[in-house]
């Protein structure tokens, strides 16, 4: 059923790259293709040797130089920038970014997947995020070594930002059953 949906579609939910890097970011979404799993170990302290770092990105499926757009395929025409530790200063990899027409072509394909997306019967949206969830629950260490790494965060809280995405795809698997018309209020204030 995952295979059925546009590519663009099954990244949409992923993009929210405020609480991570855009190393972990583009390998958040990358850990929901399972032909392109990465992760690896990383001491989230200024002693993590290079090798670590790429061991991490071998894992997760990243190399040194990454391209940051998807939509099927990965591109990227954009410009480049580093993603550097803030524990170590140093670089732990690249990412080409996408252009404005970039942007524009991945929007058209959106509204597209968006139509296809609205016909599918919530039980089966639900059954996606559910494939989605554990995709990462699988990854979720070496999710949270990159994290930490990029973000300067002590791993445990590194993995505890995968841990939120984990559980916000559980909070909507569960509602795909439950369409009963409440809102049901947030925790935060």
């Amino acid at each position: 059923m995952y295979a059925q949906i546009p590519a663009t579609l099954k990244t949409l939910s992923l993009t929210g790259r405020s609480r991570c890097g855009a190393l972990a970011a583009a390998s958040l979404a990358r850990s929901r293709c399972p032909k392109h799993f990465h992760t690896t170990s990383l001491v989230a302290n200024a002693g993590s040797s290079q090798a670590s770092v790429e061991d991490t990105l071998k894992q997760l499926g990243l190399e040194s130089h990454n391209l940051g757009v998807y939509d099927g395929k990965w591109k990227g025409s954009g410009e480049v920038v580093e993603s550097v530790s803030p524990a170590t200063n140093e670089t732990i990899a690249t990412v080409q970014l996408g252009t404005p027409k970039d942007l524009n072509e991945i929007l058209t394909d959106i509204e597209k997947s968006k139509r296809i997306w609205a016909k599918m019967p919530a039980p089966q949206r639900g059954e996606i995020v559910r494939q989605m969830r554990q995709t990462l629950a699988d990854k979720i260490d070496p999710l949270g070594k990159l994290v930490s790494l990029e973000m300067g965060k002590i791993l445990p809280e590194g993995i505890g930002e995968v841990q939120e995405y984990i559980d916000i795809a559980d909070y909507a698997v569960g509602l795909s059953r439950m369409l009963n018309g409440k809102v049901i209020p947030s925790e935060s204030k």
